[in-house]
């Protein structure tokens, strides 16, 4: 009897075995998970993640009828937590290349030609295995931020850091460059009209977030003490309904507009500017970016060129009271037009994977961790200001004589 249960436990096992080996030949033999973590595509596996605008046949590369060949886009992660970027219509926002097609379905990771990862939405328990087929045949791997360094801790990517094959962010010298916005030449139907003796108002400033890591409120509030600013929204003392009237009606009346970044971080520049420069006011600007790679010239007031907020002030009232100065700064609209981008990452996308016809494997962050790239890279400052140095060294001169 003994012998005959022994019998039948070696065949269980051996059953088992079996069972164990066909279920791991029919997730893919060849992946293999980013470090230690395990991979969680089986979650998503039996169809409740529609995709959109993509057929999902099986092969490396879609054709549609007229033989163009057509890409597909693994979205791994949501956008902020919204599905806002599935459904992106790569004709309706003026797309250079249309054949790049978009999917949530995870069960496509191996046959997918790209697979996006949003900084912000990627969890570090939540990862696919990378297959080493698809990366030998040129699947890209693609980390996409617009958040500054410390909106983007780095536990959420450090797993995937040294396995990504492009990076899309607002740094100029990512694999893909997505800024907020742009100014380019072209051929603009601009008025130069006389919109000095309209405006009553002097400074204006739309803010939500207090506290921030550049210190702007604390450079803003030394500024109110030589020029009069009225602070609008949340850290302000006046409503702003985000229905547009409020900011229409603060480009009517006010000359000058605190474009100030919450973070001073290499190339950060986000809708704070390129916003305002849609509208007929003269930006402030306040960041670590290099303007004149961004803006025409004398197109916006850096508070970088002067030593104190009181300087600033001064040259503020200068250009407010001279109506010839303050309209030089708008004459750059006749040749430049400003348009909000960051609705067109997709279009960047598309066009690298159509240039990387050759889908050659990717190597630059297989030596370095993407994480430390963007972070330590960043070189984010937390200033401090004193309006009033300037002063206090004349008054120490006067009491030490």
């Amino acid at each position: 009897m003994n012998k005959f249960n022994n019998k039948l436990k070696y065949i269980l096992i051996f059953v088992i075995i079996i069972v164990f080996l066909l279920y791991k030949c029919s997730l893919n033999s060849t992946d293999y998970h980013i470090s230690t973590l395990p991979a969680m595509t089986d979650r998503f596996r039996g169809g409740h993640m529609k995709a959109t605008q993509l057929d999902t046949n099986d092969g490396n590369a879609l054709n549609n009828q007229s033989g163009v060949r057509q890409y597909r886009i693994l979205l791994w992660t949501k956008y902020f937590q919204s599905d806002e970027w599935l459904h992106m219509d790569l004709k309706s926002i003026g797309c250079e290349f249309h054949n790049c097609l978009f999917t949530e379905e995870r069960s496509l990771v191996v046959s997918a030609d790209a697979v996006l990862f949003h900084w912000s939405d990627t969890s570090p328990w939540d990862l696919p295995a990378k297959s080493p087929l698809a990366a030998a045949r040129g699947q890209k791997w693609v980390l996409h931020n617009w958040e500054p360094p410390l909106n983007s801790p780095a536990y959420r990517v450090r797993p995937l850091a040294k396995h990504i094959d492009w990076v899309m962010s607002y740094r100029r010298d990512s694999d893909i460059y997505v800024p907020y916005g742009s100014v380019t030449k072209c051929d603009t139907k601009w008025q130069n009209e006389d919109l000095f003796d309209n405006k009553s108002g002097s400074v204006a400033w739309i803010v939500s977030n207090c506290h921030t890591s550049g210190n702007r409120e604390t450079y803003v509030n030394d500024l109110r003490k030589h020029i009069d600013i009225d602070i609008f929204g949340m850290c302000g003392q006046h409503d702003c309904p985000r229905d547009g009237t409020c900011l229409s009606a603060i480009v009517k009346k006010y000359k000058f507009y605190l474009s100030f970044e919450n973070s001073l971080c290499k190339d950060y520049v986000t809708e704070k500017l390129f916003n305002m420069v849609r509208y007929d006011i003269i930006p402030v600007v306040y960041g670590s970016a290099d303007y004149s790679l961004i803006m025409p010239n004398n197109s916006f007031i850096n508070v970088k060129d002067f030593n104190t907020t009181e300087d600033l002030a001064k040259y503020l009232k200068l250009v407010s009271s001279d109506k010839q100065l303050y309209n030089s700064y708008m004459l750059w609209k006749k040749s430049y037009c400003p348009q909000m981008t960051h609705s067109k990452y997709f279009c960047h996308l598309c066009h690298k994977l159509n240039e990387d016809s050759a889908r050659k494997p990717t190597n630059r962050w297989n030596r370095m961790d993407v994480s430390e790239w963007f972070i330590d890279g960043a070189d984010c400052k937390r200033p401090t200001f004193n309006s009033n140095r300037r002063e206090e060294v004349l008054r120490k001169k006067r009491l030490k004589t």
